[in-house]
Parts: C-alpha cells; sequence; structure tokens
C-alpha cells in the first residue's frame, strides 16, 4: 500500500508540474490586437468627396470606398454591405481579367471621388480588412456624409404654352394632359404630362405632384427619355446637337387662372441629381382637346 501511495503521490506531482508550466506558457502570448481604422471624409462639395483611412496596422490588406446611406439600410448591417461590396468587385475584376489584391490597400490611403457623386445625397465611407481570397478580417469602419446641394436652376423666358388634352387614350386611366412652354426662339423647351379627371377638359387648372407611379389625378409623370424622344416632365435646350434633357422626377407643377384666357404654371421641381428646377409662365394657353379625331369623325377642337 505504501508502493502504491507513492506513486500515486508521484503522478499527481507530475501532473500539476505540467498544468502549471502550460499555463505560464500562455501567460506570454498575447491575444491579437483586431485591426481597426479611421475614416475621415473632407472636401466635400455637391458631386465629389475626399476620404481617407488610415488603419492601426500598416501589414494589414483592406479595401475601402462610398456606398450611398440607403444601401447599408436596406441590407442591415454594415457586414452585409462589405461583403456585397466584394462580391460585386470580385466579378467585376474577373470580367476584366484583374484580380482583388490589385486593388487592396495596406497603411494610410485615400481617394478623390470625383463627378461620381449625386448632390444632396447622404453616403457612408466605410472601410474594413479583407483578404487576397475576399474574405472580411475586420469589422466595418464607417463615416456618414451628405453632399452639397445643386445651386438652384432658376429658367427663364418662356413666351409660349400650348395644353393638349388626350383623355385616356394615351395611356392614362384618367384624363391626360400635355403642357409645351417655349422660347421665343424656340431654343427652350420644356414638356409637362399632368393628370386630371376625365371631364376636366377645358383647362389643366391644379396642383400636381410629380410621382411615380403616375396617372392618379393630381399627380404629373417624372420625365425620362424613350429612344430619341423626351417624356414626361423635362426641359431641353436646343443649344447643341444631341440634345440633352433635364428630367424632373420630383416636386410640384401648380397651374392657375388669373385671368380671362390668362394662365400661370408654377413648377418648382428637383431633377435627378437633387437640384432645385424653378420657373414661371403667365400669358396665354392655347388649348386643344386631342381626344377628338380618333376615328370618330369629330375633328380636334381648339379653345
Amino acid at each position: 500500500m505504501e508502493v502504491k501511495n507513492w506513486l500515486l503521490t508521484g503522478l499527481t506531482m507530475f501532473t500539476l508540474s505540467f498544468v502549471a508550466c502550460d499555463d505560464d506558457e500562455n501567460k506570454g502570448e498575447e491575444p491579437p490586437v483586431p485591426v481597426t481604422f479611421e475614416v475621415a471624409v473632407s472636401d466635400v462639395e455637391t458631386t465629389s468627396a475626399t476620404v481617407a483611412v488610415t488603419p492601426s496596422d500598416a501589414n494589414a490588406t483592406y479595401y475601402f470606398d462610398v456606398v450611398k446611406k440607403a444601401t447599408f439600410d436596406e441590407l442591415g448591417s454594415p457586414t452585409a454591405v462589405a461583403e456585397k461590396v466584394i462580391a460585386d468587385l470580385k466579378k467585376y475584376q474577373a470580367e476584366n481579367g484583374a484580380v482583388l489584391s490589385d486593388t487592396l490597400s495596406q497603411g494610410n490611403d485615400s481617394r478623390v471621388y470625383t463627378e461620381v457623386l449625386s448632390a444632396s445625397t447622404e453616403y457612408t465611407a466605410c472601410a474594413f480588412g479583407v483578404d487576397a481570397s475576399g474574405k472580411l478580417t475586420t469589422e466595418v469602419f464607417t463615416q456618414d456624409f451628405t453632399t452639397k446641394e445643386l445651386p438652384p436652376l432658376v429658367i427663364e423666358g418662356f413666351a409660349d404654352c400650348t395644353a393638349d388634352f388626350w383623355g385616356d387614350k394615351k395611356g392614362t386611366v384618367n384624363g391626360k394632359w400635355v403642357l409645351t412652354l417655349t422660347s421665343s426662339d424656340w431654343i427652350k423647351y420644356m414638356n409637362l404630362e399632368v393628370a386630371t379627371s376625365l371631364d376636366q377638359k377645358a383647362n389643366p387648372v391644379g396642383v400636381y405632384e410629380i410621382s411615380n407611379p403616375y396617372g392618379e389625378v393630381g399627380t404629373a409623370l417624372p420625365g425620362y427619355q424613350d429612344g430619341d424622344n423626351f417624356e414626361g416632365c423635362t426641359y431641353i435646350e436646343y443649344t447643341s446637337y444631341p440634345a440633352q434633357g433635364l428630367f424632373l422626377v420630383s416636386g410640384t407643377i401648380t397651374i392657375t387662372s388669373t385671368g380671362e384666357d390668362v394662365y400661370k404654371v408654377e413648377i418648382d421641381a428637383k431633377d435627378g441629381d437633387g437640384r432645385r428646377v424653378q420657373a414661371v409662365y403667365e400669358g396665354d394657353m392655347y388649348i386643344t382637346d386631342k381626344t377628338l379625331g380618333f376615328g370618330d369623325g369629330d375633328e380636334e377642337e381648339e379653345y
């Protein structure tokens, strides 16, 4: 019994000694410090900004970019955004014979985003660690910013106005009016399409919200280009060829009668870049009922 007790005691001491040594060795190993990034945004203008990134580890590989803040809201988390950014980047590079490592950064880096941002828009600059395979290696670090507004565009010089009532003949469930404002030299041209009730044939007086979907009473069709044609609420200056359209995508069109056969058309809208666009026309309105003459033997009626 004494021999067995001695043997058991010896084994116990050996085991404790081994564990103690192992613990001492582990105490000497510090856990890796997570890499962090400082993201700074400067020189913010209407369509440009500068993004600078400073990593805590100069040897870490990372990627940074600017993404619309709405994308973060849509995808739900910074990690989901980063994963999508890398997935899209890898797809683009594969199509163009490049690899991810070609665009990864190390050390301090910065980039000027010029003419690639939209005015009056919320963005998020983000940076995150990523290896050559596309695997994220750190958290996502962000900095929000908003681009400046473009100066308002005030359009003057409209001298004539026509207004054509199409009823439901041209794609709306209600009445459709198309107004055309032009300058005396025909250089400036604005097209406005608004929806009224079917029985509002005398004039297009009313307040209209430029919106999508379009067609309900009190709405106006956002501008767009269909081939060579400019549709909806669009402004064009024919100073060069091909002409470039400015498309109104939101805002209000107000049409009032200010006297006998005198109308006022006020536009307070925004284009696709968030720029405010304003215009006023007051004068005669040449009104035509286009619902007549569609195969029923009637002629167009002018007012």
